[in-house]
């Protein structure tokens, strides 16, 4: 994205990060740990019990919920000394990928895994935090905060039928920053690599426009 970023007067799409790991107890029911911060650190602690002490907890997934787990590792380390947590940031589907590989401990996801394969491999997954995707552009002469884009125009914008600022469906719902809103051609920046927060947004685009919940267009990833 440009560094110079404004935001949009656009609803935002909220996302639920998860914890999906290997390893607990028969039998826990999801209710027995608790939300807030103290729901990792005692994942941390189930997990590492089930591995015995002065264990390693290696863990991979979502970027957006990388500082998370890290101040959380940090802070229950220094309460259970000898045991090492450590947080790869790779993206969401870099992550499930390796937990359903069994090559990590847990893995951080926006996107929730099937009720099919958390039973094949034997995984559980659990709500620890919630953060919301914002649209932003940067927009030579509109005043960051008076550009609104709706969802519906952002579905269009990313499947390619909107392809200018000055496109009349984008004058229509700016009635006060018509005027600004210079003819310029609109360039979407997405990732590249298995997203979260890509599956996150397309979620929301899905709810409010018809042909992109039918699959007939999709961002990149």
């Amino acid at each position: 994205m440009p560094r110079r970023l404004h935001r949009l007067a656009a609803g935002s799409s909220v996302g639920c990060c998860r914890a999906i790991c290997h390893g607990l107890p028969p039998g826990l029911p999801s209710g027995a740990i608790p939300m807030k911060p103290r729901l990792c650190l005692s994942l941390f602690a189930i997990l590492l019990h089930t591995v015995g002490a002065a264990a390693s907890l290696n863990g991979a997934g979502s970027t957006f919920a990388e500082p998370l787990y890290k101040k959380w590792a940090e802070l229950y380390q220094k309460q259970a000394q000898g045991e090492a947590i450590s947080y790869e940031g790779v993206g969401s589907s870099e992550g499930l990928a390796r937990v359903l590989d069994k090559r990590i401990d847990f893995a951080g996801s926006d996107e929730p895994l099937k009720r099919s394969d958390l039973d094949t491999k034997g995984l559980r997954q659990y709500p620890i935090a919630l953060g919301a995707i914002v649209p932003v552009v940067n927009l030579p002469g509109v005043p960051n905060g008076e550009l609104k884009l709706t969802a519906v125009l952002l579905a269009k914008i990313y499947s390619g039928k909107i392809k200018r600022w000055r496109d009349s469906e984008i004058l229509d719902v700016n009635d006060i920053a018509a005027a600004k809103i210079p003819d310029l051609p609109i360039k979407p920046m997405f990732r590249n690599d298995g997203s979260g927060s890509t599956f996150v947004f397309n979620y929301y685009l899905s709810a409010f426009s018809p042909e992109w919940a039918r699959g007939r267009v999709r961002a990149r990833n």
